[in-house]
């Protein structure tokens, strides 16, 4: 017996996300739209649209009421329909951009009919419905025509005034209406103190708005400092007009920086083949016991635990969500948090999804496995904010989804590193490769003389032609070449340092030589050259990225 399937998109959220100068703005522009499809599903649900949702997970008592402050909900849903529910889908979509036309114009103090009109001309909320066979998979049968009705952005007639941005201003949307649905009562914090009466110090008070923190207060949260010590900086700079590092000095004159407590990290992650999870779903899910889910809403389920248990790593490291939902993360960092860097939080949330995936990993029907892949983009705290971000977004799009080595595709970390200077370096390295694992144990190695790595990443860079010769050679390694050019006393010091360079050195060349793409170019001599030259840049990118681990303020990295 055929049934009936609704779509519904909405957008558009990377050109809402583009207009962001400010982290506020960046919260607020993504969690817009996950609170306009939580309202969305929840319309359906009231006016029994719907006989099963398909995607999301949308069980009411977690997704409505659970508050992680960040958006969890995507940008689709799917759902089977009762007969007549897609002529009740504009009244849907009508109700929706009403209510949410009339909350911002309370915010801002503004027409709400004119907010109405901004709101009908910007927002996209497209929906489609088809009906399909019972065997039927209606996620892959519905997200291609969905794909094509998200390219129909819409165009502002007249743009006298942008509301919503004006909205997701950081001094509106930190006491707005999306605060009071991301977060708990508790968690709502403040940037505003004022003066103890008997000590003359600042004292934070309560007030119901949301610290929405600052790049430069996140960057900075792997420090001694706690949260609070953080705040006054941020709230003394912002009162007396002035930087927050000099600030940050003037009070904390002993405080220890380096050169990364300046530099934010934006990370965007994305799960790797969960299409081919999909398509399987009745193979996958056939024996297993699922509670009285269906199979669509037990795989929807693992996402949503998934991205739940992810935020909490993130919080705990240091770090300030903007989206978790389905596959999909977007959050700020530090580079270095209070206990671990930026990597190995990155690992944890793949670990975190490897746990939540164990079956459909160890499962025989698939042959490519769902995995975790991550743009990492690093930049100074003064670099515009749109830039960053779509500079991760194409860190994991254009370079980490698009990975291959000889035992797998995906499953990796572009990261790129934009210096102030205007100068990046950077790499795509496969999570569980060889080299990878040895340049995250260099990390941990505490090497504090800058005048040291800075001429062994020259010496590399300058000796590639012979350091590819020596390892192309049969049986080759590199212990001639390190016993010959790093026998001084400044280097045997750093003996094991160098071992380990030595081994990266070696496990990268023979990476990159053996990748599947690249086999056929080994005994061309342009081609080569070309292994060579991308072999020699990820080592030097891993090695400038450890010195840049090293190097305290004030110091070239």
């Amino acid at each position: 017996m055929d049934k009936k399937y609704i779509g519904v998109t909405i957008g558009p959220i990377i050109k809402t996300l583009n207009n962001s100068k400010k982290t506020g703005q960046l919260w607020g522009g993504s969690y817009i739209f996950s609170y306009l499809m939580k309202n969305i599903i929840s319309m359906v649900k009231d006016k029994g649209l719907a006989k099963n949702i398909i995607l999301p997970y949308a069980e009411k008592d977690e997704v409505f009421n659970e508050k992680l402050g960040v958006g969890r909900l995507p940008d689709r849903f799917i759902f089977e329909a009762e007969d007549n529910a897609f002529e009740d889908m504009g009244k849907v979509v009508e109700g929706v951009l009403n209510n949410l036309a009339e909350e911002i114009s309370e915010e801002i103090s503004k027409d709400k009919e004119k907010v109405k009109t901004f709101l009908d001309e910007y927002i996209q909320i497209y929906y489609l419905e088809k009906e399909l066979e019972d065997s039927s998979n209606p996620i892959l049968e519905l997200s291609p025509h969905l794909d094509i009705l998200e390219l129909n952005e819409k165009v502002v007639a007249k743009e006298e005034e942008n509301y919503l941005m004006e909205f997701l201003k950081n001094k509106t949307v930190k006491k707005s209406f999306l605060v009071k649905d991301a977060f708990k009562k508790n968690e709502v914090k403040t940037l505003n103190f004022k003066k103890d009466k008997e000590t003359g110090e600042l004292k934070a008070y309560n007030k119901s708005e949301m610290n929405i923190k600052s790049i430069p207060e996140i960057a900075v949260s792997g420090t001694e400092l706690d949260e609070e010590d953080i705040a006054k900086v941020a709230y003394k700079a912002q009162k007396e007009d002035k930087d927050f590092y000099k600030v940050l000095k003037r009070e904390y004159p002993k405080i220890k920086l380096n050169k990364y407590h300046k530099y934010i990290a934006i990370v965007q992650a994305d799960g790797d083949n969960i299409g081919k999870v999909i398509k399987n779903i009745d193979k996958l899910y056939g024996d297993e016991d699922l509670n009285q889910m269906s199979q669509y809403e037990f795989f929807s389920k693992k996402l949503f635990d998934y991205a739940k248990d992810a935020v909490k790593i993130i919080k705990s490291y240091g770090g300030f969500p903007i989206y978790a939902g389905g596959d999909d993360l977007l959050f700020f960092a530090p580079i270095v948090g209070k206990k671990s860097n930026i990597f190995e939080m990155l690992d944890s949330i793949s670990d975190e999804f490897n746990s939540k995936f164990q079956v459909e990993i160890q499962s025989d029907t698939l042959k490519k496995k769902p995995s975790l892949s991550f743009g990492l983009s690093i930049s100074y705290y003064k670099y515009p904010l749109y830039e960053a971000l779509n500079s991760a977004l194409g860190l994991l799009f254009g370079e980490a989804k698009s990975f291959k080595s000889k035992d797998k595709g995906k499953d990796a970390i572009a990261f790129k590193v934009l210096k102030h200077s205007g100068q990046y370096y950077g790499a795509t390295v496969g999570k569980s490769s060889d080299s990878y694992d040895k340049f995250k144990k260099l990390l941990k190695k505490n090497i504090n003389d800058n005048n040291f790595l800075s001429s062994l990443q020259y010496r590399i860079q300058e000796d590639k032609v012979l350091i590819s010769e020596a390892l192309n050679r049969e049986g080759g390694n590199l212990t001639a070449y390190f016993d010959n050019n790093f026998d001084e006393d400044a280097h045997e010091e750093a003996g094991e340092f160098l071992e380990g360079v030595k081994e990266l050195i070696e496990v990268t060349y023979e990476e990159v030589i053996t990748n599947e793409d690249n086999n056929k170019s080994k005994q061309d001599g342009d081609e080569k050259k070309k292994i060579d030259t991308t072999f020699i840049d990820i080592v030097h990118s891993y090695l400038r990225f450890i010195k840049f681990l090293n190097v305290e303020e004030g110091e070239n990295a």
